[in-house]
């Protein structure tokens, strides 16, 4: 299971499930950004922190002490507000004009709520130009989608034989969907939101095609 993002990418770490075999991707961001305790993984990892995100109610003082201390830039959010720190994260990554975000420490953790909004995330920014690319230790979630979005109506997954991928339409139908490199093979076929057709296929070799043509379509692929 590889993630693949082209050109410069920005990377954004919350306070879910993070592990150090992750801080590969990481360190090749072109701007890392620390949304709120995610800056306690980045600061136990050394990974450098360029912006620092958030209303600091979630991290411990001593790795925001650390953080700060490296002179990085701080945007400090109300505690009351109308948004998750992720969510100020990524319009703060878009206002930069990085065409693509990896975030980690997105799924996991102990707050099932924010995993769930980061989902709804991945579709919002979409709209708005911004690939959003959620990884966690044994899996990545990305996007494919029709007009209307980003244009990304392909993609090629890499991992390994075996690897899980499973697809969710969040449009009420996503239609053209073609897959290929997996043991369920599917040619212009229609998903439809809530349907489990696209549940626990596998890959059978080291890479794997899904392509959509018209609405959006979540990607699953989980490493075995």
């Amino acid at each position: 299971m590889e993630v693949s993002l082209k050109g410069e990418y920005a990377a954004i770490v919350g306070g879910g499930d993070v592990s150090p075999r992750l801080a590969y991707y990481l360190k090749k961001a072109s701007l890392v950004v620390a949304a709120d305790s995610g800056a306690e993984f980045l600061f136990a990892q050394g990974i450098r922190v360029d912006v620092l995100v958030g209303d600091f109610d979630s991290c411990d003082p001593a790795a925001l002490k650390g953080v700060t201390g490296t002179g990085c830039r701080v945007v400090e959010l109300p505690v009351r507000k109308d948004v998750t720190d992720t969510e100020a994260a990524l319009d703060f990554v878009l206002r930069e004009g990085y065409p693509s975000v990896l975030m980690a420490g997105s799924m996991g953790g102990k707050r099932v709520d924010h995993e769930i909004a980061n989902f709804f995330l991945v579709e919002r920014f979409a709209r708005r130009g911004l690939d959003v690319v959620l990884i966690s230790p044994r899996s990545v979630l990305c996007h494919v989608s029709g007009p209307g979005y980003m244009g990304i109506g392909e993609r090629t997954l890499t991992g390994k034989a075996g690897d899980w991928v499973s697809l969710f339409p969040v449009t009420e139908k996503v239609r053209g969907v073609t897959i290929d490199g997996l043991e369920y093979p599917l040619h212009d076929a229609v998903l439809e939101r809530g349907a489990t057709l696209g549940v626990s296929n596998r890959m059978t070799g080291e890479e794997a095609r899904v392509a959509v043509r018209d609405g959006f379509l979540m990607v699953v692929v989980t490493r075995e």
